[in-house]
């Protein structure tokens, strides 16, 4: 997720082949989709790892 993100920031450019940067928008969501989860059930994602 971090690369779908900073690549178009650092080196793609945010709208890539006329897209308007929708791409980018659904890196985005993806990841604060992601983070939220994380958050909201840590300790779920804590009890998988060990």
């Amino acid at each position: 997720m971090v690369g779908a993100i900073f690549a178009p920031l650092f080196v793609l450019g945010i709208e890539v082949k006329n897209d308007g940067g929708t791409l980018f928008i659904l890196a985005l969501i993806t990841f604060l989709c992601c983070v939220t989860l994380v958050f909201k059930d840590g300790n779920k994602v804590m009890n998988l790892l060990n």
